[in-house]
């Protein structure tokens, strides 16, 4: 049973951290915008065009930065009741861009053996006077890698990163 909380808790943990990577990305694209990002990473050094031509990059790293200090945090103080340490912090970003590479993977090899994610497709649709609602094709690999990015994240965290 002890097992069963620890999973919600990654699950939710990880949902916090995915709702931190949507907000911080909303919030610069929709909020901030390029010119004032580029305006504020020009005090660190980087020149104006680089961040220009590179907006949605820079702000898919500091997103998945900041969602990953959450995840950091969440996971060391509510899922694993961990101490943190370098040690934690550099597996868990091991883990995490491994996650990444391999979510990107499975949505490609998806699309491409199965022929899911034909875009825009609609796989199924209701439509019912006020509520109409449809599922694309396209949702069908993300969702897929989603949960198995979650199962392998989770054994990653509690057999090599939380090891107990």
């Amino acid at each position: 049973m002890a097992e069963f909380f620890r999973i919600i808790r990654f699950v939710m943990v990880g949902g916090l951290a995915t709702l931190t990577d949507l907000a911080v990305s909303f919030l610069l694209v929709s909020v901030a915008g390029s010119a004032a990002l580029a305006g504020f990473l020009a005090f660190a050094g980087i020149p104006e065009a680089v961040t220009l031509r590179h907006f949605e990059e820079i702000v898919t790293v500091l997103a998945f930065l900041a969602a990953f200090g959450v995840s950091y945090y969440g996971h060391t103080s509510v899922t694993f009741h961990a101490a943190r340490s370098l040690a934690v912090l550099l597996k868990m970003l091991l883990v995490s861009a491994g996650a990444m590479l391999l979510r990107a993977v499975s949505v490609y090899v998806i699309k491409q053996l199965l022929g899911w994610g034909e875009s825009g497709a609609p796989v199924y649709g209701i439509n019912a006077g006020l509520l109409e609602f449809s599922i694309s094709a396209s949702y069908i690999p993300l969702l897929a890698s989603m949960v198995l990015v979650t199962a392998v994240s989770y054994f990653l965290f509690r057999y090599w990163v939380f090891r107990s």
